[in-house]
This record gives C-alpha cells, sequence and structure tokens, in this order.
C-alpha cells in the first residue's frame, strides 16, 4: 500500500502542512533540530536519493518510491491527482500565472548547477545510456581495470558530496515550508490563483526555496478541499523550474512527468492540439533538463528532441539538445557512455539441420525472430497460406517485371560472359573427350546466353529453367532467333525445386550451370537449387559450373563525418538495410577497411550443405576507427584455373588480399555483380592492434555477420523508409561546395544590405523600429547541410523544412553537434502547409529560399510546385532563390542490344522501355551518342529579375509546356532513347553540370572543345569513330553470321553443310583442280552477302555517306576498346553528381544518318518532362508484355497485364487495411518474406526496395493531416551508388 494512502484526513485539523506517520514524524523532528551547519554530516537518506536517482531515468514510475523520496510533496500532488480524477470539482479562480520570464533562468542555472566544482570535475559519476541502467562503479569497471584506486576514491567523495549537498538542500526545504505553513495559517482561504502568483512571485525574484513552500501550500489546499484545476499542470511545471535552480532533479523530473500526465489528460478531453502543444513543450524541456541533471544524457536528448517536435523554434529544447549532444560526445571521447543491448541479440548462434516447415505449420511458426531461420518457408505454402499469399504473389509479380531490366547489365558484362563462356567450353570439351554426350541442366538461364554457348560448343542437349516468367519467355525467343529447336533445347518456366525428373527433365544431366547467385551469394537459392539437382537430375560424377566459393569478409567504416568542415555525423545512425545490399555498386570512397580481410565460408558444390553452421573470425584492426559495417564478397570457381570475383575495387589493391596474388588462376571482375555491405547493430570505437570476433553463420539460404557482445557509441536506427540516397548525396563533395559559395555570397549580401538599413533605422526618432535580418528557408532540408551553411554565412534566422520525421530528427541533432540551434529551426512538416508567425516563420517572409530537391529529370520530385507554394505563401517579395535558374538539355542515343557472343538478342530490347525516364549514370551502360546535345528547357526559379538576378540568353521556356527539338545527328545508328541533364545554376558566378562524362556547361562536348582551333583534328576524330562504329557493328553481324552457320538447322548452316559435301564431291571427281581454294572464295563471299541478313537493320550497318562525319564520342562509348581508354583519359577530372542523367525510351524508334536533323518534342506532363518523336516519323518499338493492353474490356485484356493490374489492387487493399490502424507494419511481413527469400526463390534486391517502397507509402498514408508536398518519388528514390 503506498504511504500516500494512510488516513490522514480523520486527524483533528491542527494547522500543520502535511501529516505522516509518527516515526517519520519523529525522525523528521529529530533532524530539524539540528542547526543548518550540522545538517552537513546527515548522510542517513543517501540510499534512497541512489535509489531516486536509478528510479528518474525509467519510463514507468513507481509512485512509493517518490513518497519515499519526498514524502511533504508525494502525499500532496497524489492527493492532487487523485481528487482530479475522483471529485470532479473544480476551482472557479482565475487561470494561475505561468512564469514564462523564468524558463530561460531555470535552464540556465540548470546548466550553472549541472557544472561540477573545480575539485568535483574530475570525479562526476558518469551513467550508462544505453538499455542497461548501471552505476558509476559498474560502468568503469567495464572500461578497464587500470584505473587508479585514487582516482575512484575521488568520484566516489564527489558523490558523497552531491548527496550530502541535496540532502542539505531538502532538509532546508522542510524547515523553510513549515516556517511559511506557520507563518500563514490562513493560506486555505486563499484563492489558486493567489497561491499561484506568490509562488511565482518568488520564482522571478530568485528565491527558489520559498517558491517550493509556496506550492506546497497550494497543493496542501487542493488535497483539503478536494479541489482540481484545468491549468494545474502550469504548478508543476513552475515547481520543475524552482527544482531545477536548486540542483534536485528527482523531483524536477517528477513535477515535469505530472505535467505531461495533466496535459494528456488535457487533450483527451479537448483533443485540441494546438491548446496543449505548449504543454508538452515546457514539461519536456523542464524533464530533459533534469535528466542531464542526473547525467542521462541520451534520455535527455530525446525529451529535447520530443519538444522540439512539438514546437520546433523552443529555445530551451534547442539549447538543450546541444548541451546534451555535447555531453554525450564528451563521454565517448572520454570512453563512458556506451550503449550495450539489454536483451541478446536476435542473432544468436545458428545450429540444426536445414528443414521445410510442415504443410500445415501455423503462422507464428514462420514469423521469424531472427533473420536465419533453419526450419524454411517452401514456396507451396506461400502461395497457399491466407495470410501471406498475397504478399507472396505481390512480390513474385513485382519481381517478374523489374528483373529483365536489370538483365541488361548481364548482357553488357564482359568479364563475367568471358569467364563462364570458357568454363562451358572447357567443361563441353573435358566430356566430349570422354565420348560422352554431354547434356545440360541450366539454371537461372536468363536470356539464353549460356544456352547458346552449351549448344554452339557442342552440347547434345539442353534444359534451361528460369524461375522468372519473362526472362524464361525471352530465352525459348533468343533461342528460336538463332536457329536453336525443340530438339535441342527444351525451356522450363519453374522453381529450381520443382523441375521434375522425365517431365522436364528427359535423361539425368552430366553438366550442370548454376546462374542463380546474387551479390549475396546464397540469398536467391542457390544451394537449394544445388541439392535439388543432386539428388534428382543429375548423374553422379557431373560437371558443376560454378564447383565452389569463397566468402571473403572484412570489417569497415560506412561514415560520412564532416562534408564543408559541417559535423553531418547523425546521418550515420540511420544506414540501414533489410539484409544486405545489393543490386548497387560502392562508391570510390563508400568505406575504409579497418582490418585485412579473412575467408569466412568455403562451400563446395559437390557436396552442399545441408545444416546450418556458425563460426567466429577474429579481425585484428589495423587502424582506429567506428566500426559500423562488414563487407563481404565471394570467389566463384567456375573451373580449374577461372575464378570469378566480387571483391570491391578497394580490396583489389591490398597487398594482403592472398587471392589477387595467385599467378596460377585468372581472375576476372565482373560488372553485374558487386560486393555486399551488412550493418551493424551500432557503431563500435576501435584501436590500431585491438581484436574483436566475428560471429559468421549461415543457413543455407543467406549468410549473417554479427558482433556477439559490443558496446557501442550509438545504436543504428532502423527505419525502413529513410532515404538511402542520402549518403550518396553528401558524398558530392562538389555539389556541397558549390551550394556553399553561392549561399555564402548571396546571405553576406544581405547581410551588409540589412546592417545598412538597421543602422538607418538608429538615426531615427521612432524607437519602435523593427531590427532587419536575415532569413533563410530552406526547403526539403534532409540533413540540415544547407540550413548550416546559411547559418554560418551569417543569416539570422534559418528554417529548414522537411517532411520526413527521422530526416527532421537527423537534421536537428547535426544543427546541435555544430552549435547552430540559435540560428535554425526545423520545422518536421510540408513546406506547402508553413504560415508566416509559425513554426519559426518570420511575419514579413524569408530573404532567401534554398531548394535541392531535384531529381534526375529536374522536376519530377514536384520541386518546382513546392517552390511555388512556399512564394505564394512565406517568401517575402523580393526573395532571392538559389539557384536561381536551370536549364535541361537533351541527346539522342543507341542503346540497343543486338548481338551478344555472337548471338542475336534483339527480341529481349522490349524489356527496356517504359513511359517514364530512369535515372542512372550514362557512364555504366553501354550506349552510342547520335546526336549533339540541345537547350531543351530553362527555369527561371526567382520571379524577378533583380540586380543580382542570373540572366541567361534566350527566351524563357519555363512558363511553356512543351517545346520542339531540333537534334543535329553525327553518326549513322538506330535513335530509340534520349538522355537528358541539367546545369544548376546557383547564382551568377557558380554552376554545376550533372551532364554525361565528356560533356561539359551549357552543353559543350568536351572533345570538341579542345580540338576547337584543330578543325582537320576534329574532322579527322570524327572519321576514325564513326569507322571504328562501322567496323564493330561489322564484325558484329560476321559474328552472328558464324553462329548461325555453325548450326546446321539455320538456312546458313545448311548451305555450308551443302557447300562441303560439294567440295569433298569436286575432290573426289576433280583431283586435278584446286576446288579447295575455290571453296573457300565462294564460302566466303556467300556468307558475306547472307551477312547483311544475319543482323536485325537497327544493330545493322545503314548506308553512309562518305562524307558525313563520324560518332562523337563522348568517353562513354563502350562498344570499342580503344575508343574508351582514349576518351576517359581526356575526361577522367569531370565530377558526376549523385543526380546522375535521365534516360528516357521512345516509342517510335527511327534510323538516323550523319548531318542530319531529327525533330523531337518535348512536353511537360503532371511535373514529369517526356519526348516524342515527330509524328509519323519511325516505327513503334517493342514494350513488355505487362504494357500492352489488349482491347478496352476485361475479357479481352492481357494476362500479363492483369498480373500487375493485380499488384495495384492489392495496394488498394493495403491502404484501406492502414486506415484501419488494427494491422501491424507491412514492414514485419516483409522481413519474414526476406528471411525465407533463398527458399523461396524470390530476389532480395527487388525485396529490398519493395519493401522501402511501402514502408514510403505507409508514412504518406498513415499522416493524420494530407501533405500535398510529400512525393513518393522523392522518397523512393534509390542511390546509384552506395556512400
Amino acid at each position: 500500500m503506498p504511504f500516500g494512502s494512510k488516513s490522514t484526513h480523520n486527524a483533528p485539523d491542527d494547522g500543520l502542512a502535511w501529516r505522516v506517520s509518527p516515526d517519520v514524524t519523529e525522525n523528521l523532528e529529530r533532524i530539524g533540530a539540528l542547526g543548518l551547519d550540522d545538517l552537513a554530516d546527515v548522510t542517513s537518506v543517501r540510499s534512497d536519493a541512489l535509489n531516486a536517482a536509478a528510479a528518474a531515468g525509467r519510463d514507468e514510475e513507481d509512485l512509493s518510491e517518490e513518497d519515499e523520496e519526498h514524502p511533504e510533496d508525494a502525499l500532496q500532488n497524489q492527493s492532487a491527482a487523485k481528487d482530479t480524477h475522483e471529485d470532479g470539482k473544480e476551482d472557479e479562480d482565475e487561470v494561475p500565472e505561468d512564469a514564462e520570464d523564468c524558463e530561460a533562468d531555470a535552464s540556465a542555472n540548470f546548466a550553472n548547477n549541472t557544472q561540477p566544482s573545480p575539485h568535483e570535475k574530475d570525479s562526476q559519476s558518469e551513467t550508462n545510456a544505453g538499455a542497461e541502467d548501471k552505476t558509476y562503479a559498474e560502468s568503469e569497471s567495464a572500461f578497464g581495470d587500470d584505473e587508479s584506486t585514487t582516482g575512484q576514491d575521488g568520484r566516489s567523495k564527489s558523490s558523497e558530496s552531491e548527496h550530502a549537498r541535496k540532502t542539505r538542500t531538502r532538509l532546508t526545504l522542510i524547515r523553510v515550508r513549515d516556517e511559511m505553513f506557520k507563518a500563514d495559517p490562513l493560506f486555505k482561504k486563499k484563492s489558486i490563483a493567489e497561491l499561484n502568483s506568490e509562488a511565482v512571485a518568488f520564482l522571478k525574484r530568485d528565491d527558489d526555496l520559498r517558491c517550493v513552500g509556496a506550492f506546497a501550500k497550494l497543493f496542501r489546499k487542493l488535497m483539503d478541499n478536494h479541489l482540481v484545476h484545468k491549468d494545474l499542470h502550469v504548478c508543476h511545471s513552475n515547481r520543475a523550474a524552482a527544482y531545477l535552480n536548486l540542483g534536485l532533479h528527482e523531483e524536477a523530473l517528477w513535477d515535469a512527468r505530472r505535467c505531461q500526465e495533466l496535459a494528456e489528460q488535457r487533450y483527451h478531453k479537448t483533443h485540441d492540439v494546438q491548446e496543449v502543444a505548449p504543454i508538452f513543450r515546457k514539461a519536456y524541456a523542464r524533464k530533459g533538463f533534469a535528466l542531464m541533471g542526473l547525467q542521462r544524457y541520451r534520455l535527455a536528448k530525446t525529451e529535447f528532441e520530443h519538444g522540439l517536435r512539438m514546437g520546433p523554434d523552443c529555445p530551451e529544447c534547442k539549447r538543450g539538445l546541444e548541451q546534451a549532444v555535447r555531453s554525450i560526445a564528451k563521454d565517448l571521447t572520454d570512453g563512458r557512455g556506451l550503449e550495450t543491448l539489454a536483451l541478446p541479440s536476435s542473432a544468436a548462434p545458428v545450429t540444426g539441420r536445414i528443414a521445410n516447415l510442415p504443410h500445415a505449420a501455423p503462422m507464428h511458426h514462420v514469423h521469424a525472430r531472427d533473420a536465419l531461420p533453419i526450419r524454411l518457408l517452401t514456396p507451396f505454402q506461400a502461395d497457399n497460406e491466407y495470410h501471406i499469399k498475397d504478399t507472396y504473389n505481390y512480390m513474385t509479380v513485382q519481381a517478374d517485371i523489374r528483373v529483365p531490366r536489370r538483365h541488361f547489365r548481364y548482357l553488357e558484362d564482359d568479364e563475367r560472359l568471358t569467364a563462364f563462356s570458357f568454363a562451358v567450353k572447357h567443361a563441353i570439351e573435358k566430356l566430349t573427350a570422354d565420348a560422352k554426350d554431354v547434356r545440360v541442366l541450366h539454371l537461372g538461364c536468363g536470356a539464353g546466353y549460356l544456352t547458346m554457348q552449351a549448344l554452339r560448343n557442342g552440347a547434345h542437349h539442353v534444359v534451361a529453367s528460369d524461375r522468372w516468367l519473362y526472362h524464361a519467355m525471352a530465352c525459348k525467343e533468343s533461342l528460336l532467333a538463332n536457329g536453336y529447336g525443340d530438339d535441342q533445347v527444351k525451356v522450363v518456366y519453374k522453381r529450381p525445386t520443382d523441375i521434375a525428373m522425365l517431365r522436364d527433365v528427359p535423361v539425368s544431366c552430366n553438366l550442370c550451370i548454376n546462374e542463380i547467385f546474387d551479390d549475396g551469394l546464397l540469398s536467391t537459392g542457390l544451394l537449394p537449387a544445388f541439392k535439388h539437382a543432386h539428388q534428382h537430375l543429375l548423374l553422379p560424377d557431373a560437371t558443376l559450373i560454378p564447383a565452389a566459393a569463397t566468402v571473403f569478409v572484412m570489417p569497415v567504416e560506412m561514415r560520412v563525418d564532416s562534408v564543408q568542415g559541417l559535423d553531418v555525423s547523425a546521418m550515420n545512425l540511420y544506414r540501414h538495410a533489410p539484409s544486405h545490399t545489393s543490386a548497387c555498386e560502392f562508391g570510390s570512397d563508400a568505406f575504409i577497411p579497418l582490418a585485412p580481410p579473412k575467408e569466412a565460408w568455403h562451400f563446395d558444390f559437390e557436396n552442399p550443405p545441408d545444416v546450418s553452421e556458425t563460426k567466429t573470425v577474429d579481425f585484428s584492426f589495423a587502424r582506429d576507427g567506428t566500426w559500423n559495417a562488414v563487407v563481404f564478397w565471394y570467389e566463384l570457381r567456375l573451373c580449374e584455373g577461372v575464378v570469378l570475383s566480387t571483391a570491391p575495387e578497394q580490396v583489389r589493391k591490398l597487398t594482403t588480399y592472398d587471392s589477387a596474388n595467385s599467378h596460377d588462376v585468372k581472375y576476372y571482375h565482373p560488372t553485374s555483380l558487386h560486393a555486399s555491405a551488412q550493418y551493424l547493430l551500432g557503431e563500435i570505437l576501435v584501436k590500431d592492434g585491438d581484436v574483436a570476433p566475428v560471429t559468421c553463420a549461415h543457413n543455407t539460404v543467406a549468410m549473417q555477420f554479427t558482433v556477439a557482445s559490443a558496446e557501442y557509441a550509438h545504436l543504428h536506427k532502423k527505419v525502413a523508409s529513410f532515404p538511402q540516397y542520402h549518403f550518396d548525396l553528401l558524398r558530392d563533395t562538389e555539389r556541397a561546395r558549390a551550394y556553399d559559395d553561392a549561399i555564402s555570397r548571396r546571405v553576406k549580401k544581405l547581410v551588409k544590405k540589412k546592417a545598412k538599413l538597421n543602422l538607418a533605422g538608429k538615426g531615427t526618432s521612432n524607437s519602435s523600429t523593427k531590427k532587419h535580418v536575415v532569413s533563410v528557408l530552406d526547403i526539403g532540408a534532409g540533413s540540415g547541410l544547407l540550413s548550416m551553411m546559411a547559418a554560418r554565412a551569417g543569416a539570422d534566422k534559418v528554417v529548414a523544412a522537411e517532411w520526413h520525421g527521422d530526416l527532421a530528427t537527423a537534421a536537428r541533432r547535426n544543427i546541435a553537434a555544430n552549435g547552430l540551434s540559435n540560428k535554425v529551426t526545423v520545422a518536421s512538416g510540408d513546406v506547402a502547409k508553413l504560415q508566416r508567425g509559425k513554426q519559426g516563420v518570420p511575419i514579413d517572409g524569408f530573404d532567401v529560399a534554398v531548394v535541392d530537391l531535384f531529381d534526375a529529370g529536374f522536376t519530377g520530385d514536384h520541386a518546382l510546385w513546392m517552390l511555388e507554394q512556399a512564394r505564394k505563401n512565406v517568401l517575402g517579395t523580393d526573395a532571392a532563390v538559389i539557384p536561381a535558374a536551370a536549364t535541361m538539355y537533351v541527346m539522342g542515343i543507341e542503346q540497343y542490344t543486338a548481338e551478344v557472343g555472337g548471338f542475336d538478342f534483339s527480341a529481349f530490347n522490349k524489356y527496356r522501355w517504359d513511359s517514364s525516364y530512369r535515372a542512372t549514370r550514362l557512364s555504366d551502360e553501354k550506349h552510342r551518342v547520335l546526336t549533339k546535345p540541345k537547350r531543351v528547357f530553362e527555369f527561371f526559379l526567382q520571379e524577378k529579375q533583380g540586380k543580382h538576378s542570373v540572366q541567361l540568353s534566350g527566351n524563357n521556356n519555363a512558363s511553356s509546356r512543351e517545346t520542339v527539338v531540333r537534334l543535329e545527328t553525327v553518326a549513322s545508328g538506330y535513335l530509340n532513347a534520349v538522355v537528358f541533364w541539367f546545369d544548376l545554376h546557383l547564382d551568377e558566378k557558380e554552376t554545376i553540370t550533372t551532364a554525361p562524362v565528356g560533356i561539359g556547361k551549357g552543353g559543350i562536348v568536351l572533345v570538341e572543345e579542345l580540338l576547337r582551333d584543330d578543325q582537320e583534328g576534329l574532322q579527322a576524330l570524327r572519321e576514325k569513330n564513326d569507322q571504328d562504329s562501322e567496323t564493330q557493328m561489322s564484325e558484329a553481324a560476321m559474328r552472328h553470321a558464324e553462329t548461325l552457320a555453325s548450326n546446321p538447322r539455320t538456312h546458313l548452316g545448311a548451305e555450308r553443310e551443302q557447300m562441303a559435301k560439294r567440295e569433298r564431291e569436286a575432290k573426289e571427281n576433280f583431283a586435278r583442280r584446286d576446288v579447295e581454294t575455290d571453296g573457300d572464295v565462294n564460302g566466303s563471299i556467300d556468307t558475306a552477302t547472307d551477312t547483311e541478313k544475319a543482323v536485325v537493320p537497327a544493330c545493322g550497318t545503314p548506308p553512309v555517306d562518305g562524307s558525313n562525319p563520324g560518332t562523337e564520342d563522348l568517353g562513354t562509348n563502350k562498344d570499342g576498346d580503344q575508343t574508351v581508354h582514349k576518351n576517359t583519359k581526356q575526361t577522367k577530372n569531370q565530377n558526376e553528381h549523385y543526380w546522375g542523367q535521365a534516360v528516357q525510351y521512345l516509342e517510335r524508334g527511327v534510323q538516323v544518318r550523319g548531318s542530319k536533323k531529327i525533330t523531337l518534342l518535348a512536353r511537360r506532363e503532371a511535373d514529369r518532362v517526356k519526348f516524342t518523336l515527330k509524328e509519323g516519323v519511325g516505327a513503334f518499338v517493342g514494350k513488355p508484355p505487362w504494357k500492352i493492353e489488349w482491347g478496352g474490356g476485361a475479357s479481352v485484356e492481357s494476362p500479363h497485364f492483369q498480373r500487375v493490374h493485380y499488384c495495384e489492387l492489392l495496394v488498394g487493399d493495403f491502404l484501406m487495411r492502414l486506415r484501419s490502424r488494427r494491422f501491424p507494419p507491412i514492414e514485419k511481413e516483409m522481413r519474414m518474406i526476406l528471411a525465407h527469400c533463398g527458399n523461396l526463390f524470390l530476389d532480395p534486391a527487388v525485396i529490398a526496395e519493395v519493401t522501402h517502397w511501402f514502408a514510403c507509402l505507409e508514412l504518406v498514408h498513415g499522416q493524420q493531416d494530407f501533405s500535398p508536398g510529400a512525393s513518393m518519388e522523392a522518397l523512393t528514390k534509390m542511390p546509384l551508388r552506395l556512400g
């Protein structure tokens, strides 16, 4: 039974302010008899103070412990709270006065009270801010045993001194309160407003002892008279301020919590957010400063952030957040304040034999608690289980339509195709030498390249299987286009484990080619596919390609600490990947190796494991750093002497990388496969020479690398909706420098201008002249980098508007770490809803607006619309905009895969087409430039052209929605796509461009610029490049003709066989004639004649006039090695920005000649730019099956279109479920699917992308208020590089 529940109201009224049990009264009377000097020796209450300090930071408070800590206040407050809930009687007095003027003094006094004295400075106790609460002695023992005993004794004495001070203060409060009660025995007859005014008056006079005593009278009146008041929270807030001034942080924490409780009760009655927001803001500020006094800095930081969400411009919360961030950083520097996990990591040792779940397994067995379950979900269950079948089917359809587009990187990967082709040829020759018919099982056939390689090298029969529908369809089309019939090859659209003997595979195979692997090696089902093939489809001595794999792992630091001298380290806590990074290449400086790589696993595919394994690998760190991730890669042994390695570029340069030093093995490094990264649970500070164990585990369908136990500097925030492209953005140092210079110039000009106005205002007699300040609005602040640049440049007030809540939190932490909170306010919300006078927005509007919300196509993320809304609502009449203008350029290209290794893949190009553009780095893709760059649109972002505005030549096309562009062709080819980019004119001095490599600012071709004074050299270069392109296309046609000729089922093959037969007959009948020579000549002529028919016209060489200029190679043409190497040297110093370029495929393609004109129509539709050819020009290109809708009714719709439409219906169903708020987040279902991804043969990169998309959709539609500026396109952008 709590102490406050004892009956005290039945005792006679003796005029005292409080009544407790006799034993407590006797003890307090004994203490009260002591003099003030004798109170210093009283330490009997130290244990109670320690308990109160330990309980102060917990989420749930124990009222009985609070009663024991300060019974006189707890009793009154408890009774007052009881009266508030039970009596329903409300005092009719005036509203209590709020001590607004005392808030700054209270927080300032807090800072003074929490500063240790000189003899206590090195011996203050520290608390661990992680999930486990530790005493100071426990936390010190965790950091090391080499600390001197003297230091520990000093800290102990300091702690005793602090508790003695608090004890003296509390006893003094008791005495002062009793004196005030005796001096004013009739205080119960005063109104609550009068008692509150008396207490506030003491608080304003800095008499905090009497302020607390006055509040004791108020709460006594409430308790005895059974009164309540709607503004009682004001009293608790003011008393918390008094307690903070006195250094009694436990009591201040109690009052702040009580203030929050009353605010919540008031909100449930009124549902008025605007009314309770100031209450919560003050309560969070008081609570945060109380936790700071208790040295619980991480909890205090959280409270201040909560307060800033309620009131973005709260100065107390801003100042408190800065103090908390600095205190946490100091603790980490001193080796204290590390975080540990309160519960064991979910990555427990994985042991046991891998098995499938029973068909009737309940779903609570399917939702794995960790990422490596040993009881795996089967495709049959996923297809039929009611709770997950929709999610599984959605993932399957999404992978079906996304994977073919990524397969073009495979067809352009020369290293990978060369390595596998050599291995296939070597295996077939070896089997043929043993007089065996080669029967091939090709798993994961894709578009069928290796299938046709096996047939061309002499395979008797091939079974090509793929899990994805459109890969299987493309494989069949490619086989038919290259003359391979059904008697040679069979294409099966099934999961690898569903392939059956006889029905799908007529005879057991003796060669297995398995391409079911991704960046994570196991996560697409490599081992289950091999296991099923060994058991059911292969001969015992079958040859495997690949034969084995070795996995390497290395601890790294993946962080961006500062940009342009500004600390942005708070962003690093939001690095997140559901399992591992996939389908994205590392940037050149994405990570720093901290230790040499080591081997983690070796898999022999002759005997694939069927049990999970766990092992520990010890790493000795070679440098100091912050360890927050591991990078892993693998080496596939395709055959003897051939290895395919996905090691990153940074690792290949390491001398400690043993595999790279082998001279007996040829290493190939694919461009379609990359190393992967797994993020740890947090950041671990390591030193040179430290040794740390990494737990490596796998369950045959996934791998996991974890640290069993560690102390983390910070724990990672697993926010699925967090836009990961921001890390690539922060790596774009050239963009940051350009913005910094432009912002600095603009702000400094305005500072000088406002200073003159202020000086002129001082000379007037009007004393109410308003001070002129420079204000800046950052639209889409992200990490807050541009806002901090503006504040550093001299802006007096900066508002960083960011819609994403976690991005806004990271921005606040960055701003606090740089000490700019007094200038920068982070407004978490839609910039279109900002109002003057709220959330820090000045009444007279902003002077400058800074924007970086652009995508690769400039307009796709609604940047122009949001800037227009800001101009209407919160910008001043003459506000400047950075950037001031932008210019868009377009260039026609040929991006068409016609021939790969002699095989015709023209039919596969239909999977390139999409209705909208996509972001890419053009240097990563094969293409041919066919036209010169041409300006399309000009966007003037500043409404008025002032003295310092950018003036561009030409007409202003920003207001027009469409324009006609005449492109000049420089080479002959098949124009089926355009690439467009933009130049950002930040101000009159700074311009940056997102042009492809080889194109400069203003659409200038750098090669032509270098040879501007040498027209003959330029013409010679054009002619040489044109001749090189013509030669390459002719060679491709010859290779394809040779492929057709090697197949007797094609017309070229039949002619070759007939020719050979005629030659043999001629040799027998006309021995004296040299028939062999004539036969070779005739064969050469015939082959050359049919070569023109062998390749599709789009890929072939059209008639070219000899006077036409050649192709302008811009350093990105990968069709010829000589051209690529030469122009790469010329443009190697060109910076590529994180935006990339936008590539759009045209609905109609057209053959073009050099030195001609081609007309394009550019149209802005729904904030996106779309290009089309002039009506009637060219022929329609092929489109993916799911993009074609046949007819108008449901009965004649394409089944492929219906599959995608089914996904749209599932999204609508998900949104209805979201509005009900009765279901868990979709991320939980996605995590379950991802945990079983390998056994379901899904694509982890697609799952990660879809999970992020759904998390953003959930975030957008989960908001109570509609945000028109929230753009799914901006939230779901995928990074082009891992930063």
